[in-house]
């Protein structure tokens, strides 16, 4: 990679990072005042999660075939602005159109974001967990704002229209065109193994974001309201994700599957200890970027539909606990200590079927090393 397409990966990766980052705030601030308050809150949140990350994988389709990734993030900023405007009438439908229309475009900027980014970073995971690792905090300090401050609309507006602008301008100054670098669209699967595996492998890893999912949903540790320990619990989802694909491209990724999971394991083992639990917490979320980047090279001809296969799957989490709630936890005995034991089993199933996952994906350097 020459020093100026060096500068252009990191420059893009950074714009897209900070935006993803923007994005996640002005969307839990639109939950957090709006929706929550709401008599059918409930409805506008699912609504919301549904086209938000379900609608991920149909949009991920169109946004390969199109090929302008800038442009689909650009108008992806625009509906969570116009999703924030609409929903400051207090109407019923019009609050749930509001939920639809921020969902939507949510799942824009992350396909128009996701799809660039895994163009420019090859055979690396790395890019991938840093331009994803914002969106947690982003949520986390969005919902938190809207929660203080009641409903606002300016600021998550000007956002989203400083990101819709930083998107396209860079795009135009750098490349002097709104077309991407997708390569022509195909479901065609690359393997380096049989079908029946491949198939097998591509339900693994959707299994192991669904777990990711649910686990980090329920978080059913006793220690966490404290606000120090909670910190660092946030700091540990964030750092994780983005220090799992760095640490994948440096030492490959089956190793650190298997070591990352297998000390997630053992910390949830111990979990009432609020450092042990961070750090199991922080080593169970650097499965994140491994994940995309296997489907992404499963599918590498449909990058778009790969990413939007596995948010489908943190939807199937979501739906999961708010249908169940910690229903499944408890049944391992009292929580929030059973909480602890469901981690450490979801940590060792999802390694095996990590493992599974990444059978199917061709040789590369580093990251399938045997």
């Amino acid at each position: 990679m020459t020093e100026n397409s060096l500068q252009a990966f990191r420059g893009k990766l950074a714009v897209y990072s900070a935006s993803h980052f923007c994005v996640d705030f002005a969307c839990g601030c639109l939950i957090t005042s709006r929706f929550w308050p709401f008599s059918d809150g409930i409805l506008a949140v699912i609504l919301y999660n549904f086209f938000a990350f379900a609608g991920q994988m149909p949009i991920g389709i169109l946004a390969d075939r199109w090929n302008r990734n800038a442009l689909v993030s650009t108008i992806g900023c625009g509906l969570v602005a116009a999703g924030v405007l609409a929903a400051t009438f207090n109407i019923p439908m019009v609050l749930l159109a509001a939920a639809v229309i921020a969902g939507i475009g949510n799942a824009m900027f992350h396909m128009g974001g996701g799809i660039d980014v895994l163009n420019v970073s090859g055979k690396k995971s790395g890019p991938l967990g840093i331009f994803v690792s914002p969106g947690a905090l982003g949520l986390f300090l969005g919902v938190a704002y809207g929660q203080t401050q009641g409903y606002v609309t300016l600021l998550p507006c000007a956002l989203m229209a400083i990101c819709a602008a930083g998107i396209a301008l860079y795009q135009k100054l750098k490349a002097h065109t709104f077309s991407s670098q997708n390569v022509p669209f195909s479901m065609r699967i690359t393997s380096s193994v049989g079908k029946t595996l491949t198939v097998c492998a591509i339900a693994a890893l959707f299994i192991v974001v669904t777990l990711r999912s649910y686990v980090g949903l329920t978080q059913a540790f006793e220690w966490k309201s404290e606000w120090h320990w909670g910190s660092f619990l946030l700091a540990s989802l964030v750092l994780g994700k983005a220090l799992g694909g760095i640490l994948s491209d440096k030492f490959g990724m089956r190793k650190t599957a298997c070591v990352t999971l297998s000390l997630a394991a053992l910390g949830y083992a111990f979990s009432s200890y609020p450092v042990v639990g961070v750090l199991a917490v922080f080593c169970f979320n650097m499965t994140m970027p491994m994940t995309l980047w296997a489907l992404s090279q499963i599918f590498a001809q449909a990058k778009g539909f790969a990413f939007g296969t596995l948010t489908c799957a943190l939807f199937v989490g979501f739906m999961w606990m708010t249908l169940l709630g910690p229903m499944p936890i408890s049944l391992l005995g009292e929580l929030p200590s059973s909480y602890g034991m469901f981690g450490m089993i979801a940590s060792v199933l999802s390694g095996i079927l990590l493992l599974i996952g990444l059978k199917a994906v061709g040789t590369s350097p580093k990251t399938q090393e045997s």
